[in-house]
């Protein structure tokens, strides 16, 4: 007889543990592995239901140990195949019964392990997007509920006109000099005709709260932009460098140009940020002025950082944090966690409450209030940025943590 018919009651702690670590191996079948994700998905949680998942997790009662990172990871992982293979299936016509849990579009994995919280709250195990997704596919959010964000951003051209490029529809916009200037699939492209004796132009994006855009620049490098963030470009490249602006947040994938290198200036409100200058890579600079520190994050190819006489080279996993006019260098970054909000997730590993909380402000446009003292917690995990504030809320609560909403404003209290 298979596990799970053996398993009566899924809260004795001893049939549970067996059948969870069986799950962590991979070794389930598919009626196992039913039986374990509803018991771990239930819309609710009661206090007792917590604290039977928090003894699993933090291991046996001889062992004070919690929940190690791999092992966290892995449950992730499998419960992202699970749900891959369950939706293969589906989409292939086959007659298997989708779980009650799937029906509600989410799923919620609680962990609370080592003083924290991991979770994960997504609609769907997502594929690698090629430009962000569109905020007109979202869902209108329920009363007392804020949307998340989209692709909004403005354009500021050369003589200080602007284009609100979520109302532009798509096809060509403008020229600036030589230089045609579309929007294709929710993205800003710019195609110059010829560079030799132009004008050398200045556009410029900016994403609000709850905004995000991609760029193409005009020598064919990608730039995505998060929300609250503006980049600065010249229409054309010409010269010896390719150098542009930025302030909030942004992704680039560089063209490759040996002969031309590509340098990026961080504008910040306090000082003269670093220039990071490049020739071609994969970087996420993080500069917000309501952050610590400007973070500079390499996943592939090389960078060089100049700060006043300083200059810092980068390899990829590395990450530079420019605080205080002084760079340190952190080693083994994990970089899907810094380019998470490209791609359609907040994702966490022992972040504060105020670090959530800023991160949220950002994509849903609202103000964060506190009432009483700040809740001293540490959160990990993945949450998708596509679902409505108070989804994302719901799941914080669960470590005993509460919200309200009130207009444009979330209000935390202990």
């Amino acid at each position: 007889m298979r596990l799970y018919k053996k398993i009566q009651d899924l809260n004795n702690p001893q049939n549970l543990e067996m059948l969870f670590h069986k799950y962590l191996e991979n070794q389930c079948t598919p009626a196992e592995t039913e039986a374990i994700l509803k018991w771990l998905m239930v819309e609710e949680y009661s206090q007792e239901h917590k604290d039977l998942i928090s003894r699993l997790l933090s291991g046996h009662p001889e062992r004070s140990k919690p929940l190690t990172k791999a092992l966290q990871q892995r449950l992730q992982k499998n419960l992202e195949n699970t749900l891959q293979k369950i939706e293969e299936k589906e989409n292939a016509g086959s007659k298997l019964k989708k779980l009650p849990w799937l029906r509600y579009a989410a799923v919620v994995l609680l962990i609370i392990a080592g003083g924290g919280t991991y979770l994960s709250l997504q609609h769907k195990t997502p594929s690698k997007p090629a430009t962000i997704s569109s905020n007109k596919e979202l869902t209108k959010p329920a009363k007392r509920d804020l949307a998340p964000g989209g692709n909004k951003a403005v354009l500021t051209l050369s003589d200080g006109s602007t284009i609100v490029l979520d109302d532009a529809k798509n096809g060509a916009l403008t020229q600036q000099g030589n230089t045609k200037v579309f929007k294709l699939n929710g993205k800003l492209t710019y195609d110059p005709a010829n560079t030799k004796n132009s004008e050398i132009l200045y556009n410029t994006i900016s994403t609000p709260r709850g905004g995000q855009y991609q760029v193409e620049l005009p020598d064919g490098s990608q730039v995505w932009l998060n929300a609250v963030s503006s980049l600065r470009f010249p229409t054309a490249f010409a010269g010896k460098e390719r150098r542009v602006e930025i302030t909030g947040e942004a992704y680039f994938e560089v063209a490759k140009n040996a002969a031309m290198p590509f340098k990026v200036v961080v504008v910040t409100s306090s000082a003269n940020g670093p220039e990071i200058e490049v020739t071609g890579t994969q970087f996420n600079i993080m500069a917000y002025n309501d952050e610590a520190a400007v973070k500079t994050t390499l996943l592939e190819g090389g960078v060089k950082i100049n700060q006043d006489s300083k200059t810092v080279l980068l390899k990829p996993g590395q990450q530079a944090r420019w605080q205080d006019k002084s760079i340190k260098i952190i080693d083994n970054i994990d970089t899907e966690e810094v380019v998470a909000w490209k791609n359609g997730y907040f994702q966490f590993t022992s972040a504060s409450l105020q670090q959530v909380m800023r991160q949220i402000s950002r994509w849903y446009d609202v103000d964060i209030d506190y009432e009483g003292k700040v809740p001293q917690r540490r959160f990990g995990g993945k949450i998708s940025r596509d679902n409505n504030a108070s989804e994302v809320l719901k799941v914080l609560e669960l470590s005993n943590v509460k919200f309200r909403i009130e207009d444009k404003k979330i209000i935390v209290t202990p």
